[in-house]
C-alpha cells in the first residue's frame, strides 16, 4: 500500500526535474524590466505609507533626479562674497 502512496509523489518529482530549464541568456533582459517595489512613509506620518514599483533603471533615474535637485538648493542656499 506505501509504494501505491509513493509513486505518484516519485513521478512528479520526476517530471518536475525533467523539464527544461530557462536559458541563462535570457534572465538578465527579465531582470531589466523586473518590477522592484519599495514602501514609502510621507515625512511627518508615522502611520500611512504607499508601495511604489518600479524598474532598477528607474529608481537609479529617480535618485540621480533627487541628488541633483539637493545639490542644487545646497548650492543656491550657500553664501557667496559679493565681489566687493
Amino acid at each position: 500500500m506505501r509504494h501505491f502512496l509513493l509513486l505518484p509523489l516519485i513521478a512528479v518529482s520526476a517530471s518536475a526535474l525533467a523539464q527544461p530549464s530557462t536559458p541563462p541568456a535570457a534572465q538578465p533582459a527579465a531582470n531589466k524590466d523586473k518590477l522592484i517595489c519599495k514602501r514609502e512613509t510621507p515625512v511627518g506620518s508615522l502611520i500611512a505609507s504607499r508601495k511604489r514599483c518600479m524598474t532598477k533603471e528607474e529608481w537609479t533615474r529617480m535618485e540621480q533626479e533627487q541628488n541633483e535637485i539637493a545639490r542644487k538648493f545646497v548650492y543656491d542656499n550657500t553664501s557667496r562674497s559679493s565681489g566687493n
